[in-house]
């Protein structure tokens, strides 16, 4: 009897399992009307966004990926130099609005900092600075009233912090119990701190740049997602798109149990919305593994137009093409279908996808599939897991990734749901504890030093373009 190759099990695995009777749907949830559904999101404040609006187009484009906040788009309301009063006055003016999130109590509130000046006045002189917290609480009275009028839920966030921020401007901590003391509230101070000691901010204090921005969309959406964001669903199916994510998230994560207790819960039962049953069928399948009744969800999505991320890689499961607009995805696909043609040329494929995505698990575990099948695996589990600690765990965990690249084959059938999770935070700055060092130590001017880690880093690598990039600004900054 022929050996049971390893690229036979997974094309097994993947392609040639019998297809069986679809699950029945679950009826659609309670709609609201298309108004109300397309009223937009506003992210509103003062100087936490001077730097730019970076964090609204990444929370807009990972609600949309998620279907968190259904048709709802997510905006900026920047209003420079605003107290909770003038933030007031700038929602006051818009149209109708479905949520409000206000971030408040910056620098602006300490009467004594200039706020045209990059850091505040001599170390001396901050102890004695004091909030007039009346006005402060007039003027959230002032913004709740605003969100009322233009028919907005409300919800208030303490500023996210730097470490200079909170040692230098130690009266802002009191903004996080203020808030918290009326109502739905987000503390963004404790929440930037357990980031450190990433840089995130343009000067240390209260203005976040594009890494900080990243940071506070991953952060907003998992508080959405997870039910902390008091955002009500705006219907059936967008009520269960987070409970389906909050899952999955929790799951990338390292937690074992988060997909097995959506499953009891009834969340991953069949949908009638394409792009959440994508979602449903890919972590159904790296629960369950791809027989069965995962064979059937995947069958019963219909054409979705754009392809929603995974959906290709779910068909492959039934045998069949479809299109993706995802690059990694296309190159996944290509790896495990050239394996049972020309092994070397797919080997070829999944190197040179790591050489682009290095930071991916994905690209890896294919690598290492392809490895075993022209005799070359020895040592790539073990490059892969060091290569990853370069980079931060998101929305995959450190410990999730050793976990994949050591189950081999096993794992494969978490490659739909790892492609869904990953692509929420498509487009998202790639961090990790080197490059975080790196930017330190220049926003210090010690540039060399930062320089050398970084170089370390890339050598030790391979690490993504956008590593190369930061390497030269810096480099650029020191000329």
């Amino acid at each position: 009897m022929e050996a049971d190759h390893p690229v036979k099990r997974v094309l097994g695995m993947l392609i040639v399992l019998p297809l069986v009777a679809a699950l029945s749907a679950c009826g659609p949830g309670a709609d609201v009307t298309p108004s109300q559904k397309s009223a937009p999101v506003l992210l509103v404040g003062g100087d936490v966004f001077s730097a730019g609006d970076r964090v609204a187009s990444r929370l807009d484009a990972m609600a949309r990926a998620t279907g968190a906040l259904g048709a709802s788009e997510v905006r900026m309301l920047h209003v420079p130099g605003a107290g909770p009063a003038e933030l007031a006055a700038a929602v006051a003016q818009q149209d109708s609005v479905r949520a409000v999130i206000a971030i408040v109590g910056d620098r602006h509130l300490l009467s004594d900092v200039d706020p045209a000046h990059p850091f505040p006045p001599d170390q001396k002189a901050v102890s004695s600075r004091r909030i007039d917290w009346d006005a402060f609480d007039e003027g959230l009275d002032d913004l709740r009233a605003a969100a009322n009028s233009v028919g907005a839920t409300l919800v208030l966030a303490s500023p996210p912090l730097g470490l200079q921020g909170r040692v230098e401007l130690p009266e802002l901590l009191g903004v996080a119990p203020r808030v918290k003391a009326r109502g739905p509230s987000i503390n963004l101070t404790a929440m930037f701190r357990k980031l450190e000691p990433g840089p995130h901010f343009v000067n240390g204090l209260t203005v976040l740049d594009g890494f900080g921005h990243d940071a506070l969309a991953a952060l907003l959406l998992r508080e959405l997602t997870h039910g902390q964001l008091a955002i009500p669903p705006g219907s059936g199916t967008e009520h269960r798109a987070r409970e389906v994510h909050a899952a999955l998230l929790d799951w990338a994560a390292g937690d074992d149990e988060a997909l097995a207790t959506a499953d009891a819960a009834g969340a991953l039962r069949a949908s009638p919305d394409p792009r959440l049953s994508v979602a449903i069928a890919a972590a159904y399948t790296a629960l369950h593994g791809p027989k069965g009744p995962a064979r059937a969800l995947w069958a019963r999505i219909g054409e979705v137009d754009p392809p929603p991320p995974g959906l290709a890689l779910g068909q492959l499961l039934l045998g069949k093409t479809h299109p993706t607009d995802d690059p990694l995805e296309a190159a996944v696909i290509e790896v495990l279908i050239g394996l049972a043609t020309d092994a070397e040329a797919s080997f070829g494929t999944a190197r040179q996808l790591v050489l682009a995505e290095p930071q991916r698990v994905e690209s890896w575990m294919v690598l290492q599939l392809s490895g075993m099948a022209v005799g070359y695996a020895k040592g790539i589990r073990k490059r892969g897991s060091s290569s990853l600690r370069l980079f931060d765990g998101r929305p995959i965990s450190n410990t999730r990734r050793a976990q994949l690249l050591g189950d081999g084959l096993h794992a494969m059938r978490t490659l739909p749901a790892l492609i869904v999770v990953s692509s929420i935070y498509a487009d998202s700055r790639v961090d990790g504890p080197s490059l975080r060092a790196a930017r330190r130590k220049h926003r210090v001017g010690m540039v060399g030093t930062g320089l050398k880690i970084l170089d370390t880093a890339i050598a030790a690598g391979p690490v993504p373009p956008q590593w190369l990039a930061e390497r030269e600004r810096i480099a650029q900054r020191d000329q």
